[in-house]
């Protein structure tokens, strides 16, 4: 991944890939005819036939997928920030979540989220995190309080998850999160330009 690469020229940077645990089944989550659909990808839940991540209102497995993330966040972890593509971006939104309306073991200071979309079967925790973070941001940085910075990547154009939802889930995480334009459709985007803005976001210090 061109981003890893370009992070660890000047800084001692590592990272940590996980793998989702359920293989995609093309037969049961088919993509718009201008999208190739994945031959060899693994997906963190999984779905009913012709739902979509933003339909469905349950998710398949995903306790197992969150327990991935919670059991390498305690064996290898704590991590500076965690980053995800689209399912991964939408999980990534449900821990943050849980990081701001719960006692939750997973915490990172920052998040990308490219192509995220709304959980709807997290609904109701992703509108208590978003009035917990709405409260913080009027009261002032507390000392000691958890409060993710955040990026979320997105294409006006992304046929696989409506940019609205990805614009939803940024407003969860005001009155800090930032947002990135692109024009790459559902992809993550690792021209210059873009590579820079994601250095820029890691390693500059929140304000004070």
């Amino acid at each position: 991944m061109r981003l890893e690469s370009h992070l660890s020229k000047s800084r001692n940077v590592q990272f940590e890939y996980l793998t989702a645990p359920f293989p995609i089944d093309a037969d049961t989550r088919p993509p718009p005819p201008s999208i190739k659909p994945h031959k060899d990808g693994c997906q963190w839940w999984k779905l009913p036939p012709n739902a979509r991540s933003f339909t469905a209102t349950e998710y398949l497995g995903i306790e197992q997928s969150l327990r991935l993330i919670e059991d390498t966040w305690r064996s290898k972890g704590p991590f500076d920030a965690i980053a995800g593509h689209s399912q991964g971006a939408i999980i990534i939104s449900i821990v943050l979540a849980k990081a701001l309306a719960q006692d939750y073991v997973v915490k990172p200071s920052k998040a990308i989220f490219w192509g995220a979309a709304w959980a709807r079967p997290f609904d109701e925790l992703l509108k208590s995190a978003k009035e917990g973070a709405r409260a913080k941001g009027e009261e002032g940085r507390e000392g000691g309080a958890y409060e993710p910075r955040t990026l979320h990547v997105y294409d006006p154009d992304d046929e696989i998850n409506p940019a609205e939802m990805a614009l939803a889930v940024k407003e969860v995480f005001q009155p800090w999160s930032e947002e990135m334009e692109h024009g790459g459709r559902h992809d993550i985007p690792q021209d210059e330009e873009a590579l820079a803005r994601y250095a820029s976001f890691l390693f500059s210090s929140p304000a004070s």
